[in-house]
């Protein structure tokens, strides 16, 4: 079974080459890199792969295509990277097809893929495998994501720094968390300020759920007033492989893909997406720090817990910046982390960590 992987990355070359590696060893056979205003080294530490294709991000004249989706995209691509991810996502699916590749994922290179939350050993060709064996009636996996939690300040290695991850809630308790949070918006008459107080919902929320064992409130570095940030620090919807050959029904959205009017798309939650999406505190003011302005991206606030963190990254300081990450971001503290790991909020899932460890030694 064959599958593409498809990134979209501004200066990311730090976790860019290490993922390859990642993938490499599970069978992946294709990568498309879009490169989206990167000034990086990149492009020259990727020429020498034949497995790896580099190019821009892909303008919407390139492509030929008479959806609603794609008339929506083509007018606001140029300043929305989310809408330039779907024209990449897309470009290379065509392209991983006609290749005669079956299945893709589009997912960012903080992203790791397992099958298994309970595997010891990253086996080579694993997911090619874990791939083969989907009943021919679903065209696409949705898999759940967990993330990372940083346990210092500095990691020497992007996926090795740490092996503890968030754990999601049970699946009744998320339910209704997610319902819950929706009336609620409903009640919010000013959609201007939703983002804002459905934040101090989901802060408050998941506090009177978990009580001590909450795992971070964060607090601006400066002032320490409280910052509504809820349990999750990042997105909560996962991502999704797809098969090729279904492309003439359907079309990407961000994280999933989603059926052209009239047709279907049989979907199943398989697999695990690990997010290691603030591996240390150089990463986390690089990564905010590179982004546009984002009190002026609507895209951003919406998400206020986002917006909120990425201000501490851009408007302060390197060494308020850093103070945040290690009070607010990372658990550093052992006897914090074996107690969360008891009440399981966290949980270790040493196999990565343990393949980047092999590799090095190698």
């Amino acid at each position: 079974m064959t599958f593409a992987i498809t990134y979209t990355v501004k200066n990311e070359q730090r976790l860019v080459l290490e993922s390859l590696i990642y993938y490499r060893h599970l069978g992946c056979s294709r990568f498309y890199v879009f490169l989206d205003h990167t000034t990086d080294d990149l492009p020259d530490l990727l020429s020498g792969y034949s497995d790896v294709l580099v190019r821009s991000s892909v303008a919407p004249a390139e492509l030929i295509d008479h959806t609603v989706w794609f008339e929506q995209i083509q007018k606001e691509a140029e300043g929305w990277l989310d809408l330039r991810k779907k024209l990449n996502t897309y470009w290379a699916s065509l392209h991983a097809r006609d290749c005669g590749i079956e299945w893709i994922a589009a997912i960012d290179p903080d992203e790791l893929i397992i099958n298994d939350l309970h595997m010891d050993v990253i086996k080579p060709k694993s997911l090619a495998s874990f791939l083969s064996k989907v009943p021919q009636d679903t065209g696409q996996l949705r898999m759940v994501n967990l993330d990372n939690v940083p346990v210092g300040l500095r990691a020497s290695h992007p996926f090795s720094g740490s092996d503890l991850f968030l754990n999601r809630p049970k699946e009744p308790i998320e339910t209704f968390w997610r319902y819950s949070r929706s009336i609620f918006r409903l009640l919010i008459r000013n959609p201007e300020q939703w983002a804002y107080y459905q934040a101090w919902y989901d802060q408050l929320f998941f506090r009177c759920l978990l009580g001590d064992a909450f795992p971070r409130l964060v607090r601006h570095p400066l002032t320490g007033k409280e910052l509504p940030t809820g349990y999750f620090l990042s997105y909560t919807s996962g991502k999704s492989f797809v098969r090729t050959d279904l492309l003439h029904a359907i079309r990407p959205d961000v994280h999933y893909w989603f059926p052209l009017p009239g047709e279907e798309l049989r979907t199943v939650r398989q697999g695990i997406v690990l997010h290691y999406d603030m591996i240390d505190a150089d990463y986390f003011v690089h990564k905010f720090r590179q982004r546009p302005k984002h009190s002026d991206v609507s895209t951003v606030k919406s998400l206020y817990k986002r917006w909120v963190i990425a201000r501490v990254a851009v408007d302060l300081p390197d060494e308020a910046a850093v103070a945040f990450f290690r009070q607010s971001i990372a658990i550093m503290n052992p006897i914090r982390q074996d107690y969360l790991l008891k009440k399981g909020v966290l949980r270790r899932i040493p196999a990565v960590k343990a393949f980047f460890e092999s590799q090095s030694s190698s």
